[in-house]
């Protein structure tokens, strides 16, 4: 299945070469685990939005979910 990794600022040290990534999965890959493929440290990751909203890290992904990754510590 396909799933897209939208980059963030943050993210952009891991994917700099794009706004986002395509990978071909697994069928029920979780959130993390798509991230750890796609090159994110799982040290680095806080939560995340599927589809604009959160889930938990271990949820199941979906042919065509849209995951965009955010830091454990944001602000400004």
């Amino acid at each position: 299945m396909k799933i897209t990794i939208e980059a963030t600022e943050w993210l952009k040290r891991y994917i700099p070469e794009s706004r986002s990534v395509t990978l071909e999965v697994t069928d029920g890959l979780s959130v993390l685990e798509s991230l750890k493929l796609a090159g994110v440290p799982e040290d680095e990751i806080g939560f995340a939005l599927v589809n604009g909203v959160r889930q938990d890290l271990m949820a199941p992904l979906k042919e065509g979910d849209s995951i965009k990754p955010y830091p454990a510590i944001i602000g400004g």
